[in-house]
Order: structure tokens, then C-alpha cells, then sequence
């Protein structure tokens, strides 16, 4: 049986983190949870690369243009493909970070899906 696909999900909210995590799982991922910026920068040094990172935009500490900037200035860590959860609808800035795709909070789960899907 082929190993499923790591999430990286980046995200602070306890609750959301929580959620997403159970329905990651259901749906075939192996979902790895860091609550920002800082400490998903310290997993990607330590584990294998994920298939895409889900992250949250606005967090304390490192938030996700932060982490995001980081990200691709390091060669190995630069080609992991990223998707962008945010509420904000500013599609100008959301460019800036080259994202692989994003979805707008709140969002419902067959979009998450669908976004993902393409990560497998």
C-alpha cells in the first residue's frame, strides 16, 4: 500500500488545527501540524519534505508572508509547494508569495479537497 502524502499544516488556531487534522487524515493524508511559522521552518529542517504545506497567513511570531519568505530563500525547502489559507481577499499581496494555490477561510471541504488533490 503506498505511504500516504504529508500535510504540512501551518495554522494557529487550535481548533481549526484540530479539525483539519481528523479530516486530513480520513481523506488519505498524513497530516503534521506546527501553530506557526517558526516551528514549521524548525520540522522541514529535520523531517522529510512534505507534499504541500497548508498555511495560514495571519499568526503570531512568524506569520505565513514571514514563513513563506524564509521558505524560498532556502534551495532545499524552496520547491515545496504551498497553499495559502486566508480570509483576506487582497489577490495582489496573495500573488507575492507564489503560492501553489489558495483557499478562502472559511471554506468548506470539498474545495480543501479539491486543492489537494492535485499533491497526491
Amino acid at each position: 500500500m503506498p505511504e500516504k502524502p504529508t500535510v504540512l499544516l501551518v495554522e494557529d488556531d487550535f481548533d481549526i488545527a484540530d479539525s483539519l487534522l481528523d479530516v486530513l487524515d480520513d481523506a488519505g493524508f498524513r497530516p503534521v501540524w506546527c501553530p506557526e511559522g517558526a516551528k514549521a521552518l524548525d520540522y522541514l529542517s529535520t523531517h522529510a519534505a512534505p507534499a504541500v504545506i497548508l498555511l495560514d497567513l495571519m499568526m503570531p511570531g512568524m506569520d505565513g508572508f514571514q514563513f513563506r519568505r524564509r521558505q524560498v530563500s532556502q534551495q532545499q525547502l524552496s520547491d515545496i509547494p504551498v497553499v495559502v489559507m486566508t480570509a483576506s481577499r487582497d489577490q495582489e499581496r496573495l500573488q507575492e508569495l507564489s503560492p501553489a494555490g489558495w483557499i478562502s477561510k472559511p471554506f468548506h471541504l470539498d474545495e480543501l479537497f479539491r486543492t489537494l488533490e492535485r499533491f497526491r
